[in-house]
This record gives C-alpha cells, structure tokens and sequence, in this order.
C-alpha cells in the first residue's frame, strides 16, 4: 500500500515558504523546493494558489497576522509586576513563541520587496505601540515612546546579531527594566 502524502492547506505552504526564505532568501520562493521541502508535487500549489506571484505578494500578509504582538491587555495579566513582565516577555514569549523567528528574513526581504517592507512596518508599529503601552502603564510619561524605541531596538538588535541565548534573553531584560526604572526618575 502506497503511503499518502499529507494534506496541505494554504498555511501549510506559506509556513514552508517563511523557512525557505529564513534559510535560503527569496531566492528560496519558488514553488518546486516549497514542495521538496513539504513532500509533495507543485500541483498540490495550484490547488490552493493561482500562480507563484499572487503567493509571494500573500506571504508578507501572512507573516504580519501571525507575528504581531498579543495584545498588551491579555500580557499584562500574566504578569502585573514590571520586571516579571519584561523577563516573561523578553525570556520566555518572545523566544518559545517564534515571535522574532523569521524577522531577520523579512527585513531582509523588505529591502527589495515592498509588500514585505509594508509588513515589516505594521509589525513594528504593533510591536512599538505595546512596548510604549508598557512603559505607560509602568510609570514612565513622556519618555515612554523613545524608551519602547530603545527597547524595541535592543531585542531587534540581538535577534539580528545573534541568535537569542539564556545569557543574551536576560541581559536585555535587565537593560529593559533599568530603562524603565530610569524613565519613571526622570518623570
């Protein structure tokens, strides 16, 4: 008995797409190695895709609803202290939840392709405006916004450098929670 291939669903195949373009660029966008990479033919793409441009100009699309932030409301009530929400944040949702994983990719990628330069932008419009939202809420008044900016830069900064170690993850926690311990002085 000849073995089924599995079932592929439009998320499957942009999923895959977000690995070909974290590990091999756009150039990695093309439909015959999304379906190595999946195990199956390029007619399996024509069931759920018109043709390979409708696709490219969807996965900046799609990368944007899945990584933007969860709601600041809904983090908060993980952790209503500050420095155990920065280290929730920083340590644990950011890293386990795969919220920076293609990031590097899709800025990349938005140097030459628009629809992911648009994505990116929105992302890091949510992504700012909950960092902003939190240091509000923790205290800080008009340096909240340029704060957030510093913060956000800071976790951007070591996702792009580097990849995101225990060491690296509680550094900028710490460096985040001084930033707001500042900021609440100088208000």
């Amino acid at each position: 008995m000849a073995k089924k291939a599995p079932t592929q669903t439009r998320e499957t195949w942009l999923t895959a797409a977000l690995e070909q373009l974290r590990e091999h660029g756009p150039g990695g966008l093309a439909i015959d190695k999304i379906a190595r990479r999946l195990g199956v033919t390029r007619g399996s793409f024509y069931h759920h895709f018109d043709n390979l441009d409708a696709f490219i100009e969807e996965l900046p699309t799609y990368w944007m609803h899945q990584y933007q932030p969860t709601p600041f409301e809904v983090i908060v009530e993980w952790e209503p202290k500050v420095e155990g929400w920065v280290r929730k944040v920083v340590c644990d949702y950011i890293p386990n939840m795969g919220r920076m994983r293609y990031d590097a990719a899709m800025r990349a990628w938005s140097q030459t392709h628009d629809p992911a330069l648009r994505a990116v932008c929105e992302v890091d419009g949510a992504r700012l405006e909950m960092l902003t939202r939190f240091f509000q809420h923790f205290g800080c008044g008009d340096c909240a916004e340029p704060s957030a900016i510093l913060a956000y830069s800071m976790i951007v900064g070591v996702d792009g450098v580097c990849r995101w170690g225990p060491e690296e993850r509680e550094l900028i926690s710490k460096q985040i929670i001084a930033i707001q311990q500042s900021c609440r002085l100088q208000d």
